[in-house]
């Protein structure tokens, strides 16, 4: 059958469906209702919870539940592969034109750094290619932080 000829792409084409599925994404525009991250302490006590790639794993279970307590998600991030807490700000997706419209920082991402707006980070994740809008509504430099 031409059926079984195809099956493995198949299967795994399912199986990256499934997993996107349960990845949200927010769409520029597109806010959240989540607010682990809207408070400076609950972002600073997930701050701590970072560990290096290469930590036991009871270190690592101990921080998951750490920063599962604090509303956060617990995984490898960035090139290093060091894990973090990563909290959602309720803001996230939201329009701005200024550092101070954000909880986190006002961003313009996917190359077109000319502005005047931007949309709130997501989360507390640091890395990704974007510019930085200030108090004062200026876009600062591009930067790529991995």
């Amino acid at each position: 059958m031409a059926f079984e000829k195809f099956a493995p792409q198949l299967l795994a084409l399912t199986g990256l469906i499934a997993v996107a599925a349960c990845v949200p994404s927010l769409a520029p525009g597109e806010t959240s209702t989540a607010a682990a991250g809207d408070a400076l302490e609950t972002r600073k006590q997930a701050e701590k919870l970072y560990l290096p790639a290469s930590s036991s794993q009871s270190a690592l279970n101990a921080n998951r539940i750490e920063c599962d307590k604090l509303g956060g998600d617990y995984g490898r991030q960035g090139l290093a592969g060091g894990y973090m807490c990563v909290l959602s700000y309720s803001d996230a997706g939201k329009i701005c034109s200024r550092a101070g419209d954000c909880i986190g920082d006002c961003r313009i991402t996917g190359g077109d750094f000319s502005g005047p707006t931007g949309y709130c980070q997501p989360n507390t994740i640091p890395f990704g290619c974007y510019a930085k809008i200030d108090e004062n509504g200026k876009i600062g430099p591009a930067i790529c932080v991995d």
